[in-house]
């Protein structure tokens, strides 16, 4: 290979350097993104007596949304960014971890009735 050669295959391998490192982030994001949303999904129809059903109904929209914004991303449909899969995955979590905590709330007081009760009539 001569130096012009070399030179343009330089050239070549910066210009695409960007795509590629967008086309990563894509997948890491969708990667990240299944993850999530198997975790939710697994942890909504664990807990899904114990869920208000109004909020169990929102977050299943959320992960429906965002499985159909990944798919799109992983076929190439779509003009979606690594940013815009990651910013949906942050709030399908927030509203999750508010869902949940609202949970662990009821069963603490119920735990805590439970605890007050026994107390109360072992003896």
């Amino acid at each position: 290979m001569n130096k012009n050669e070399i030179e343009k295959m330089i050239l070549e391998a910066e210009r695409f350097a960007e795509a590629d490192r967008e086309k990563r982030e894509m997948i890491e994001s969708s990667n990240h993104a299944d993850s999530v949303i198997n975790e939710t999904e697994k942890n909504v129809e664990e807990f899904k007596d114990q869920l208000d059903p109004t909020e169990s109904e929102n977050i299943k929209s959320q992960i429906q949304s965002l499985k159909e914004i990944v798919a799109k991303a992983q076929t190439g449909e779509s003009t979606i960014k690594a940013d815009e899969i990651k910013a949906k995955v942050g709030e399908l979590q927030m509203a999750s971890l508010k869902l949940f905590e609202m949970v662990y709330k009821k069963v603490r007081y119920l735990l805590s009735f439970l605890h007050v009760f026994f107390i109360r009539f072992a003896f």
